[in-house]
């Protein structure tokens, strides 16, 4: 799976190409508000109501429900470029006026698209795991997520255990990963330390912890408790809710979906 533009809704595609820092097209675009702050699930939901589709020539076409397609050409050498939240990124400013205007209607604030055109610019943190020459596309600490389905359905478990009626099953698009795996037992990718996924290698990094971004349903954009709730009885580890793990690319190559995945 992959998130073109940060916060937005992502999509599953049969193959991925993997770069140093993340799959392909994933999270090399945001959304900044009047501040250069960028905008978020947890301060507008209302992003995960915007799809992103790449096209063929970099660009994008960003899709909403109730509105018409808006195209979004890939911003050119000459383009101007601010730095963006703490870490003083400098990305290139994207869109035009109607793009901009278009974001505002959906989001309900002004609002104007950003890219990382040298993701090798961006070095990943040593307190998530990253080393030296390490780099990260736009993502909030490593190039690639991994989750379990095996993992997910644990989770799902102890959330509806005892409860009546039972709540429907967790997506696990509110976990936003990039790789999902199945066919290992709950929590098993905790212990990874590398793992190969068809024939490209990588690196366990660190654990994700989890945030208020997995309260919010991606489809009906509703606020609750879970998971973080029933992560904090089962999944804390110090101060942190751990589900899933961050990977670091060994190399290049190519996944496709049914890849073998072979840990160690």
């Amino acid at each position: 799976m992959t998130y073109p533009v940060k916060a937005a809704r992502g999509t599953a595609s049969a193959t991925a190409k993997v770069e140093p820092w993340g799959l392909a097209d994933d999270r090399r675009w945001a959304i900044v508000d009047d501040r250069h702050r960028t905008v978020d699930v947890v301060n507008c939901p209302a992003i995960m109501t915007i799809t992103p589709h790449v096209q063929a020539d970099g660009g994008l076409m960003l899709t909403a429900p109730g509105r018409r397609p808006a195209l979004v050409a890939l911003p050119g050498p000459q383009a101007p470029r601010i730095a963006v939240g703490s870490a003083d990124l400098d990305l290139s400013v994207a869109g035009a006026p109607d793009v901009d205007a278009w974001l505002a209607a959906v989001l309900g604030r002004p609002a104007r698209l950003v890219r990382q055109d040298e993701p090798h610019r961006k070095p990943m943190s040593a307190d998530d795991g990253g080393r030296d020459g390490d780099v990260v596309s736009l993502a909030h600490a490593a190039p690639v997520l991994l989750t379990s389905i095996v993992s997910l359905h644990q989770l799902d478990r102890w959330i509806t255990a005892g409860t009546e009626p039972a709540p429907p099953p967790l997506d696990v698009m509110r976990f936003r990963p990039n790789i999902v795996v199945d066919g290992f037992p709950a929590f098993a990718e905790d212990s990874w330390r590398r793992v190969t996924v068809g024939d490209v290698g990588f690196r366990a990094s660190a654990p994700c912890y989890r945030c208020a971004v997995t309260l919010i349903d991606p489809d009906t954009l509703a606020r609750g408790k879970e998971p973080l709730r029933t992560l904090a009885r089962h999944r804390k580890h110090g101060n942190r809710l751990h589900f899933g793990i961050w990977l670091v690319p060994a190399g290049d190559g190519d996944l496709h979906v049914g890849d073998a995945v072979t840990p160690s």
